[in-house]
């Protein structure tokens, strides 16, 4: 593939470029760019940090910057044909205990499929990690945290259904081809499970005693660090390595 199409929010802004971005929040690349490239392809990036699935921003702006303005907006200038769409985006609706998981499936099935119907046939979308991993949710978001997790897991499973189910998009519509949906929300927790990092709990940033982020999962109170994006990225190589979802005949 030439070209990797990436949508979503801070976890895939890799800061403004061709007036798309706001700002890249961690100490380095974000995954998108890292699997850009392990697949030696172009990175063309019109995630923006705090997108909800909507039209708004978790920062206050109703009708800018979301994943439906990011889709609405968007107008394909080459040919498609080369193109692989990722997609990663949701946190910013639940995050804080609000926002419902029908929504946000309904708008991320509302971007496909505007999308395909611009030309993007080829698409890899993740589901939504486990946010309450990240140190916010030590402090002052502790009493969010399982009800964040239940509607997290709601939003996946319903997404699931919605894209490789009996009446899903991949039957729905015969132009498109889907990876394996990027499980974000296990990876996450394995993540954290393995001990591949030695602090999963505290953020790097403001620790300028040790400006080395080795070990650290996350870079300030909701973002990883770039080493968390790297092995993120390398799971969603796997995936595209593997191939896409075979239709049933």
């Amino acid at each position: 593939m030439k070209t990797l199409l990436t949508f979503g929010d801070s976890f895939s802004d890799n800061g403004f470029s061709n007036g798309c971005g706001y700002n890249r929040l961690s100490n380095g690349p974000v995954w998108v760019e890292y699997l850009a490239q392990m697949l030696g392809a172009s990175l063309e990036d019109r995630a923006w940090c705090g997108a909800t699935s909507g039209h708004g921003n978790a920062s206050g702006p109703k009708d800018w910057s979301g994943l439906a303005w990011q889709v609405d907006t968007y107008s394909p200038t080459n040919s498609e044909t080369n193109r692989l769409c990722t997609l990663l985006i949701g946190i910013n609706d639940v995050y804080d205990g609000t926002g419902t998981a029908k929504d946000s499936v309904a708008n991320i099935i509302r971007a496909i499929e505007t999308l395909n119907d611009k030309g993007i046939h080829r698409f890899l979308i993740s589901n939504v990690p486990d946010i309450t991993h990240a140190p916010a949710y030590a402090e002052e978001y502790a009493p969010l945290k399982k009800t964040v997790q239940n509607t997290l897991r709601t939003i996946n499973e319903h997404l699931e259904q919605s894209l490789t189910g009996p009446n899903g998009l991949l039957t729905r519509l015969p132009d498109i081809t889907l990876y394996p949906v990027l499980n974000a929300y296990d990876i996450f927790n394995a993540l954290v499970a393995d001990s591949r990092f030695a602090n999963t709990r505290e953020p790097w940033n403001g620790t300028y005693s040790d400006p080395n982020t080795t070990g650290y999962m996350w870079w300030d109170d909701w973002h990883p660090t770039t080493e968390t994006h790297k092995a993120f990225a390398k799971e969603a190589f796997k995936i595209i390595e593997s191939g896409p979802i075979r239709r049933q005949a």
